[in-house]
């Protein structure tokens, strides 16, 4: 049904460069909605991927000392909207003018 060679999964950042270095015509995906269409279209056949999805190392919402907010590049919008961190900056912009 669907003509993707193989799918790899990396569990770490470390494993995920590994694998590319292994497979370098392999692709990373992370959620995968988008590529899901493109499979369907046939627009990826023969393709290797590279899933990022379980490297919980990609998530969250860190501030950092200096006040910088980090946003995990797999961290759902969901996550964000209701993370304290970003509730409280959201609560407090402007009040230190």
């Amino acid at each position: 049904m669907y003509d993707v060679k193989r799918i790899y999964e990396a569990y770490t950042i470390d494993e995920a460069i590994k694998l590319k270095k292994e497979h370098p015509e392999a692709r990373y995906i992370a959620g995968g909605s988008d590529v899901l269409v493109k499979i369907r279209e046939g627009k990826m056949a023969g393709l290797e991927l590279i899933s990022l999805y379980l490297i919980d190392e990609l998530r969250g919402v860190k501030m950092e000392e200096d006040g910088t907010i980090r946003v995990g590049s797999l961290t759902s919008f969901t996550h964000i909207t209701n993370d304290p961190i970003i509730q409280n900056t959201l609560k407090n912009f402007g009040r230190s003018s």
